[in-house]
């Protein structure tokens, strides 16, 4: 006997399924919820196939249902995602050979076994990208009153204080 998700949700399901989707139906919620849902078990490395039979749907309204999540992620996010499951995918299918294999390359006594392990350990889980430069952006803004107002006020509090520190060396 197979359990579907209606029997195991902790939120009581309603038995029959909403029949009006129209963008201003009442039911677009539930219908937007269930395709997320499915989206994000896709991406947790669940096989349509899978999420279809605990779900008890075909396997075309999964799909549907990631191609409706899909179509609304703009291109950019789309493609890290595939990037992501497959990553993830191969992390699962290899996990214990590789974690063995790392484990016995990092225990080895020579450093350049052991850094080239960990460069291939980072490329493996996505912590390097595969371009010259990655750089991650952080706008954050701050007010500062009384404070410096450029790079170049900064510097210039820096060498004197850099000057007074000599200073006091040479006076000591």
């Amino acid at each position: 006997m197979s359990t579907n998700l209606w029997d195991l949700s902790p939120i009581p399901l309603p038995d029959d399924k909403p029949s009006n989707r129209g963008r201003f139906s009442d039911d677009r919620q539930y219908w937007e919820d269930v395709h997320k849902r499915r989206y994000l078990q896709w991406q947790g490395v669940d096989s349509i196939e899978e999420i279809a039979a605990v779900e008890g749907v075909t396997y075309n309204a999964v799909k549907h249902s990631l191609m409706w999540c899909e179509a609304r992620l703009p291109r950019t996010e789309v493609v890290a995602a595939h990037q992501t499951r497959l990553r993830l995918q191969a992390f699962a299918r290899l996990s214990t050979r590789y974690l063995d294999e790392l484990e016995s390359l990092m225990s080895d006594p020579n450093p350049v076994i052991r850094s080239r392990a960990l460069e291939h350990f980072r490329k493996t889980v996505g912590l390097e990208g595969s371009g010259g430069v990655q750089v991650n952006v952080n706008q954050q803004t701050a007010l500062i009153r009384n404070g410096p107002h450029s790079f170049e006020e900064v510097m210039d509090k820096v060498r004197a204080k850099l000057l007074e520190e000599r200073r006091n060396r040479i006076s000591e």
